[in-house]
């Protein structure tokens, strides 16, 4: 007997007969864990290879050379376009999944609360203990609890009408993008606006209305341009999946179960992942270099 009862953990797909779509959580997984590598070699040279080796991570040791190679990577073009690759696969899957999702409204809410616990949590550490640059003020917890909101607005009102939905959204869509190569918000625009408009422009050059670093330097994600990779998930969803099923059933083996169980808990690892690999390096400097800082 199929079971259509939906199971509200962790963003499940909910088809017919209760099976998620395996490759939407395939792609989520490979996002999450090049995160996950990203932020672990960003911990590692910043707040903990400045104080083994010094600011500029001077040294011949094995530590030193992996250390600068980890900020070398971190600042290459390399790692900046295979992050906006990253972001558009991962931002447009939660636009899919919101088509799927039996309460966004509820999801929207839940992640606004982790939001605001991420938010107090990084302002004590910065302030507090004094671990630079670690204030989050609207990062990406926040802009997908937004992006989900808004999808309930727009839900409300192309209920009945799918189609209306979609072209909306590509609307919606290509107006961000075309504004993002276009404009560029003023001196006087007012600063609570920063989290609209983006900190470095498409050309490189910075925003002269405000600086990352004083008002969310630990992660900022602006609505402009990346509402955009989200809006992109919501308006094509109807087409790749119109019936709500995988696109590759037959690829659905036991072969990607540990990347999509990933894919399936990423919200808890995106979440989790710093604290855990953050300990573990602790200990290790603890053990090398006989201490616990970090900043």
């Amino acid at each position: 007997m199929q079971n259509n009862h939906a199971i509200p953990l962790n963003d499940f797909l909910i088809i017919k007969d209760s099976k998620r779509i395996w490759e939407l959580d395939a792609l989520r997984g490979i996002c999450i864990l090049l995160v996950v590598l990203d932020h672990i070699a960003r911990i590692t040279y910043y707040y903990f290879g400045k104080v083994w080796y010094g600011p500029q991570l001077i040294g011949d040791s094995i530590g030193a050379q992996i250390c600068r190679f980890l900020r070398d990577a971190q600042t290459s073009a390399v790692r900046e376009s295979l992050r906006i690759v990253v972001l558009f696969i991962f931002f447009s899957i939660c636009g899919i999944c919101s088509h799927f999702r039996r309460s966004n409204f509820k999801r929207a809410a839940e992640l606004g609360l982790l939001a605001a616990i991420i938010s107090i949590g990084s302002y004590t550490l910065d302030n507090t203990f004094h671990v630079q640059n670690s204030y989050i003020e609207f990062g990406t917890i926040h802009f997908l609890s937004f992006c989900i909101f808004f999808y309930c607005i727009l839900d409300f009102l192309t209920k009945k009408t799918p189609i209306l939905k979609s072209l909306t959204a590509t609307l919606l869509m290509v107006g961000i993008i075309i504004t993002y190569f276009t404009y560029k918000a003023p001196a006087s625009t007012p600063e609570w606006a920063y989290f609209i408009f983006p900190y470095r422009h498409y050309d490189g050059t910075n925003s002269i209305f405000y600086y990352i670093n004083d008002l969310s330097p630990g992660d900022l994600m602006n609505l402009i341009p990346w509402s955009a990779f989200f809006l992109i998930g919501v308006a094509i969803k109807p087409v790749l999946y119109p019936e709500n099923r995988s696109l590759l059933p037959d690829f659905d083996k036991a072969w990607h179960r540990p990347i999509t169980f990933i894919g399936r808990h990423s919200l808890f690892i995106y979440l989790t992942h710093l604290f855990f690999f953050g300990a573990i390096i602790l200990v290790i400097s603890k053990i090398v270099f006989n201490t616990w800082a970090v900043f």
